[in-house]
């Protein structure tokens, strides 16, 4: 689930298309990267239109929006 911080609405997005990203170098706490201290993420999705209303993914539903 991803929140809009301008709305409050919330998207059900499947987790397999949301990456890990690091925004500032100020989030990293060491040269490591935890994936699990990174704060946001990424929309990445790779599939056609077609393709992911065939899996009745959730994301199509917040592309379409945007």
């Amino acid at each position: 689930m991803v929140k809009n911080t301008k709305t409050g609405d919330y998207w059900l997005i499947e987790e397999e298309y949301l990456k890990p990203v690091v925004k500032s170098p100020r989030e990293c706490k060491s040269i490591l990267i935890k994936l699990e201290d990174l704060k946001y993420k990424v929309l990445m999705c790779h599939k056609s239109k077609i393709e992911l209303k065939k899996e009745n993914a959730f994301i199509l539903d917040y592309i379409e929006w945007g």
